[in-house]
């Protein structure tokens, strides 16, 4: 017998999103471009007319957009109720991980998840985007930008 033969592979970890049901809306993305713009030109007030959600978890580090809130991925779904309470009078929520590449990436799913809660209470004065690229296209655009990144 090998020693190959006798190497015990782990199982890879569960997806943070396993056992969560799937979601239904698929929110649009926005971009770096159109964020920093009313960001750096004060056409909209964050926390009145936008906020920012940062979705990484462990992953969080590094860099940050300023003024945005930290609600991992990974307990979203289980306080969506209470983040709709507090969140559901902004109207862009705009959600991110490190690249919300994918249509299953963290900010993309979350977005959805907070989108799908809206629509379940017929609520329509807020709406779930996307950052396009995530923080990793955020920060190739805008890391020396002190207005626009902050360094953790």
């Amino acid at each position: 017998m090998s020693l190959e033969q006798n190497t015990i592979v782990p199982p890879s970890a569960p997806s943070w999103s396993a056992g969560l049901p799937n979601q239904i809306s698929s929110p649009d993305g926005i971009s770096a471009e159109e964020v920093a713009h009313f960001i750096k030109a004060g056409t909209k007030a964050p926390g009145k007319d936008y906020i920012v959600i940062d979705v990484r978890r462990t992953d969080f580090e590094n860099y940050a957009i300023p003024g945005a809130l930290n609600l991992p991925a990974h307990s979203f779904y289980a306080t969506r109720a209470g983040a709709v309470s507090v969140l559901s009078h902004i109207p862009l929520v705009i959600f991110h991980c490190q690249s919300c590449g994918s249509a299953t990436s963290r900010g993309r799913k979350v977005a959805a998840y907070y989108q799908d809660a809206l629509d379940e209470k017929d609520i329509h004065t807020s709406k779930a985007l996307y950052l396009e690229g995530g923080i990793k296209g955020w920060v190739e655009k805008y890391k020396e930008d002190g207005e626009l990144t902050v360094k953790l």
